[in-house]
């Protein structure tokens, strides 16, 4: 949590942001590394989201959770194919 709060900034409405949605902001970009990661994002928008002052701001933190949440299921699909690749190169002696 201590990472977070050094982390953190404003939106011009004055509702609190921080993390990935803080990087992309200052226009950076930023890659998934696992399932988790994108679930950890999709916790902290929910959280941000209750906090904010705004219904906009609410709606809009709610959308990227939900979308947060499309990528842990994209990343977990992706890291279940990787794993099947490699089982099927040991099987066929490629290791």
């Amino acid at each position: 949590m201590a990472c977070l709060q050094n982390n953190c900034g404003l939106w011009p409405s004055g509702d609190m942001v921080s993390g990935t949605a803080l990087q992309s902001a200052a226009g950076i970009a930023v890659a998934p590394d696992s399932p988790e990661h994108c679930l950890r994002e999709a916790e902290e928008c929910d959280r941000l989201a209750s906090l904010s002052r705004t219904v906009a701001t609410r709606q809009i933190l709610q959308s990227v959770s939900f979308h947060w949440r499309q990528l842990a299921e994209r990343a977990a699909k992706r890291l279940d194919g990787q794993l099947e690749g490699r089982l099927g190169e040991r099987r066929d002696g490629r290791a």
